[in-house]
């Protein structure tokens, strides 16, 4: 059995041993030695890469859908991240909401912090993108032909009142988000719903249903494309 006094010796010069090591190592190399790398989420990292500037996510690049199932190499990543300016972030097809939903997720089981940021981000772009009547346009900043009006169609607006509700809850993994966020989430809701409210649409004066987009204006039920006319809908 080694004496407890011949241990300690033996183990501050292994210590000295590996900082005088390491100070001979290039710069570049030593946050790699001294640093233990974020885990990371596959999924998530392709989250990231597609994120916009303004905290979106588009549903689409160049009418290609965007699909986390699809592999993706270094260089697919980078070209991803060179479009990070445009402005086709959605909530259109689960697209923004999903993400923040995926990431917050993420970060729980990782602790990566990149993915709560992103996340964090994803959520301030629905609390920005929210008009004063409290809908939600299908896209933001996009405010072309019917991409502005509030937006009902694939549950795109309850969507993102849904995760801003679990961020106003703490709801589960929300729980870790910036506090911060909480007290804007709510309001968010709470305008949110009253404008579904105002939006029900009176026939003969009585209460009925809701169309798939509604003026961001009027409240009134609007078109949408050509073939998408003003009309009260079964699932909405």
């Amino acid at each position: 059995m080694r004496h407890p006094l011949l241990v300690a010796v033996l183990s501050l010069a292994t210590v000295h041993f590996v900082f005088a090591a390491a100070s001979r190592l290039p710069a570049a190399v030593l946050p790699v030695i001294t640093t233990v790398a974020a885990q990371q989420d596959s999924t998530a990292e392709k989250m990231l890469a597609f994120q916009r500037s303004n905290g979106g996510w588009p549903k689409a690049v160049n009418e290609v859908k965007v699909d986390y199932h699809h592999p993706m190499s270094e260089a697919d990543l980078k070209a991803a991240r060179r479009d990070a300016g445009r402005t086709d972030a959605t909530i259109d097809n689960n697209a923004t909401t999903r993400e923040i939903t995926h990431l917050v997720s993420a970060f729980k089981t990782t602790q990566n912090p990149a993915y709560r940021q992103a996340a964090e981000s994803g959520i301030r772009y629905l609390l920005k993108m929210q008009q004063p009547s409290g809908g939600f346009p299908q896209y933001y900043p996009d405010a072309k032909l019917y991409r502005a009006q509030i937006t009902y169609n694939d549950n795109a607006m309850i969507k993102a009142l849904t995760v801003l509700k679990a961020v106003a809850d703490k709801k589960e993994d929300f729980a870790l988000v910036d506090p911060a966020l909480v007290a804007p989430a709510q309001k968010a809701v709470d305008k949110g719903v009253q404008c579904i409210l105002k939006t029900q649409y009176v026939q003969h004066g009585k209460l009925t249903a809701w169309c798939a987009q509604h003026d961001r204006v009027t409240l009134q039920p609007c078109n949408a494309r050509a073939f998408e006319l003003a009309s009260l809908s079964g699932d909405e």
